[in-house]
């Protein structure tokens, strides 16, 4: 295991050719290396970033990728969830980074950035920053059969109402199960077959109903038949009445 100081003879040369990359805003040496990036475009169109890429070389060699400016629900690209990078093909990057190869580190990190597998379920995060060029290029590769249902909401905003070929869909509204209304949600049963007591102001079931309801016999307040104080409205039958009147 290597101190830092033997290392900084080894890194500083490589360090000073790595800030010259179009993509390198600057490099942080402390005990770990970090890489500031301008944004990355995937296959050149879709912007991403930019990203804060720490090396961890001391101990265990480690790679956390961070997008600074742009993550879409705990991914900082359609590979990376909460900076730990899904790297396929590219897992030969700590062969370098053990190594002490900061170049080539660095270089396979910015083409993993620079790329998505449409046909990994990772890649397809990549609709998170562009809904129409992802859904285009999966379009055109023949993958929509491959889109799990939860992109299904995205889906329909890109195609103007239809569903993902994956989607579970209400054979009777068209909607996705998630948006689905047909079917009760105390008993699981159609509507049209539901037994479940409901509201007939709401047509919900009575344990979700909010329509305003006699609190003495659970009517609605439309059909209570429970005796009220003209002076002051309270329910005389449930003797909440204090007019004089009343006694």
């Amino acid at each position: 295991m290597y101190s830092f100081n033997s290392l900084k003879e080894k890194l500083n040369s490589q360090t000073k050719q790595l800030e010259q990359h179009p993509y390198v805003t600057n490099i942080i040496l402390s005990d770990n290396i970090v890489i500031n990036t301008t944004e990355i475009k995937v296959d050149g169109v879709v912007p991403i970033g930019p990203y804060e890429i720490k090396l961890s070389i001391l101990n265990d060699p480690k790679i956390i990728i961070r997008n600074k400016n742009n993550p879409r629900n705990n991914y900082e690209h359609p590979h990376v969830q909460d900076g730990l990078p899904c790297w396929g093909n590219y897992s030969d990057v700590y062969v370098h980074l053990a190594e002490l190869d900061l170049l080539s580190t660095a270089e396979i990190v910015f083409r993993f950035l620079e790329n998505w597998n449409p046909e990994d379920s990772w890649g397809k995060n990549l609709v998170y920053w562009d809904v129409t060029y992802t859904f285009d290029t999966l379009t055109e590769m023949g993958l929509l059969d491959t889109v799990e249902s939860h992109f299904d909401e995205y889906y329909i905003d890109y195609s103007g109402g239809s569903h993902l070929p994956q989607a579970e869909v209400c054979n009777d509204c068209g909607e996705h199960y998630d948006y689905c209304t047909c079917y009760c949600s105390n008993c699981g049963d159609h509507n049209d077959d539901c037994m479940c007591d409901r509201c007939p102001e709401c047509s919900r079931i009575i344990d979700e109903c909010y329509c305003e309801r006699c609190d003495w016999c659970g009517s609605l307040l439309d059909d209570c038949e429970c005796e009220r104080c003209s002076e002051c409205d309270a329910n005389i039958t449930a003797g909440e009445c204090c007019c004089e009147r009343c006694f």
